[in-house]
């Protein structure tokens, strides 16, 4: 069983356990749909990868086996996760909207699923083990070094809406670095291996093309 594998059956396992059952894994196009706008951020038909929905594992899963009031107990996720033949764990959060100078509530609700995101899995990792299922991908006894090591932030943007963007990632690219938009630097600081910025090019060619699962 490959690592993202696992980490699948572990969740689905967490489900079953609280006599849930449902699919939740997508592509990774799928997963950048936006229903508000009605348009895919990524939308590539031959380059394309599995990847766990995590609105969807939020939404029809955590929420309601942590609450009986899921509307007043929301819980804010990235997108889509996946996980790397090597063991490096995306979250992987798409905006089809301008990122600069745009509001303030929008650039906080994308740190706001980063904490959250991490906070669910950690608690379904956590819960599995007490319930004898423990994930061989993971550190149980330093979770935080673990995210320092192994855990990637991801937020992906619209080229087109975002051209000053893409001049930067590029930019940084050049540099064999990622670009982290200045409101993400908490992110990578205290949390995560790395946290930046892509548009759906810069995904494709940088992750997609490389991922081996």
């Amino acid at each position: 069983m490959n690592n993202y594998a696992e980490l699948k059956n572990i969740i689905n396992k967490y489900l079953q356990l609280n006599n849930i059952a449902f699919c939740f894994s997508c592509s990774l196009t799928d997963a950048s749909f936006n229903e508000a706008g009605n348009i895919y951020v990524y939308d590539k038909e031959k380059k394309d990868i599995e990847v766990i929905d995590m609105d969807l594992v939020a939404k029809d899963g955590y929420r309601k086996i942590k609450s009986t009031n899921t509307k007043e107990n929301p819980i804010n996720t990235a997108d889509a996760f996946v996980i790397s033949a090597d063991n490096e764990w995306y979250f992987i959060e798409f905006k089809d909207s301008k990122l600069a100078g745009g509001k303030n509530g929008l650039k906080d609700n994308i740190l706001k699923k980063a904490y959250s995101n991490w906070y669910m899995l950690l608690d379904i990792l956590y819960f599995m083990r007490e319930n004898s299922i423990s994930c061989s991908l993971f550190n149980f006894d330093n979770p935080a070094r673990f995210a320092k090591e192994h855990v990637h932030y991801i937020l992906v943007c619209s080229s087109e809406k975002n051209p000053d963007m893409y001049r930067l990632i590029k930019e940084c690219k050049l540099s064999n670095q990622n670009y982290t938009p200045p409101f993400m630097q908490r992110l990578k600081d205290y949390i995560f291996k790395d946290a930046y910025l892509y548009t759906e090019y810069h995904l494709e060619r940088n992750l997609i093309d490389n991922f081996l699962y």
